[in-house]
């Protein structure tokens, strides 16, 4: 076998085993793009959460999470009521979960598993970090108070078909936004699936 072809075997092979990530100035989504504060029975399916703890090892964040219908189809009593065996979903499977942390742990390592229907697309912006836009038209959504400049170089990397992960050097103190747009850095990720059930249930770690 030639040693030309070897190496091109060898570099293809590399290709397709290492998983997709990206580093810098991850993709950037508006709250104001979730729907506004009028209309958010369509697309709030559920409001943040209380305040959770990670820990591992020397490693610690706090966070709050929330989920969205990024297609406003939200099935409920206010929303698009639809099949009443589907209530509390996204009719059409399209699920955003939108996660917000605080920490002076430096280079953490925030990493999401069991994930349904994800596959990376940085064009589409299906995963990245959402930014306080407008602040009078949306305060119900988690987002972060700063400009896309003021954010730290993200690393992500999707590991797996259920698994991707977000390398922060740094999350800064930034500003307390308002209503329950709350404090931090706001990260997401949008699944997609055919039917609105089964509802995912990602989990979320630190290293």
């Amino acid at each position: 076998m030639r040693p030309t072809f070897v190496v091109l075997l060898l570099l293809c092979v590399n290709l397709f085993s290492t998983p997709a990530s990206a580093s810098g100035k991850i993709p950037i989504r508006g709250a104001s793009q979730n729907g506004l504060d009028s209309d958010a029975a369509f697309w709030n399916l559920l409001a943040p959460t209380v305040t959770l703890h990670l820990t591992a090892g020397t490693k610690t964040a706090t966070y709050t999470r929330q989920i969205v219908c990024p297609n406003k189809d939200a099935v409920s009593g206010l929303g698009t009521s639809g099949d009443p065996t589907q209530t509390g979903t996204c009719s059409s499977g399209s699920y955003m979960y939108i996660y917000q942390f605080t920490s002076n742990s430096l280079n953490a390592k925030f990493t999401f598993q069991r994930l349904v229907g994800f596959k990376a697309n940085a064009t589409a912006a299906n995963y990245g970090a959402i930014l306080c836009d407008d602040n009078s038209a949306n305060t119900l959504t988690l987002c972060t108070t700063a400009t896309a400049s003021q954010l730290p170089n993200i690393t992500f990397t999707q590991v797996n078909s259920n698994t991707v992960t977000f390398v922060v050097p740094n999350i800064p103190a930034f500003p307390a936004g308002i209503g329950n747009q709350g404090q931090g850095l706001t990260l997401f990720f949008i699944t997609t699936q055919s039917t609105g059930l089964p509802l995912p249930s990602p989990t979320v770690g630190i290293q």
